[in-house]
């Protein structure tokens, strides 16, 4: 899987998950460069980053968005501290 294709499954993903609660007007978001997990190299890593509809981002915690590789799942990252 290259870049694109693992920025393309975490956005479809993020529209899906907005859409899904009727937030498809009220968000937006912006989505770093994917880069592959250090621990788990069959995962891929995209953070993102909320915006509201004028453009400004939130200040929150980093959402993280993982993209595997090996199955095409895509979930969101849950902490667990």
């Amino acid at each position: 899987m290259i870049q694109d294709e693992v920025r393309n499954k975490a956005k479809n993903f993020l529209q899906k998950q907005l859409n899904a609660k009727g937030q498809e007007k009220e968000w937006g978001f912006e989505l770093s460069d994917p880069h592959r997990d250090t621990r788990h190299p069959s995962e891929w890593n995209v953070q993102v980053r909320l915006l509201s509809l004028d453009g400004g981002a939130f200040d929150t915690e980093p959402i993280i968005v993982i993209v595997e590789e090996l199955t095409g799942n895509v979930y969101f990252y849950e902490r667990t501290y």
